[in-house]
């Protein structure tokens, strides 16, 4: 068994790689601290309209249901390993029902590009590519 991928550095979205099912935005930023089962993640971005948006979210990594949170909140969920891979599960309470997005993170070899996945849920298809920002 190889050691799961530490995601903890300062990444930016090489929006060239990316392909979003919403509007893509002007600029992802993201800074990810992860250490043991414990993964913080704030979000930056510029909408594609010129409007920055700011998010937090943490996790546990160790399959614990219901321990995600977004801007402190609490939110329905949870992340677990699949292999080398780090699938985050968040469901959304909706009037037409619940929306559940399940993102899959992946680190290039060389520790350098966070792929982000949807494979299997209302977001499928859409990929997120991140470059480690030195």
């Amino acid at each position: 068994m190889s050691l799961r991928p530490d995601f903890s550095g300062r990444w930016r979205a090489n929006l060239h790689r990316c392909e979003f099912r919403a509007p893509a935005p002007r600029s992802l930023d993201m800074l990810i601290d992860h250490t043991g089962d414990s993964l913080r993640q704030k979000i930056l971005s510029v909408t594609h309209d010129g409007m920055d948006q700011k998010a937090l979210f943490a996790c546990r990594t160790d399959g614990v249901q219901g321990a995600n949170r977004l801007n402190g909140e609490p939110l329905a969920g949870r992340a677990w390993w699949l292999d080398d891979a780090l699938m985050i599960e968040i469901v959304f309470p909706g009037s037409g029902g619940e929306l559940r997005l399940v993102d899959c993170w992946t680190l290039s070899n060389d520790r350098c590009t966070l792929t982000m996945a949807h494979r299997d849920d209302a977001l499928a298809g859409q990929t997120v590519e991140l470059e480690r920002v030195v």
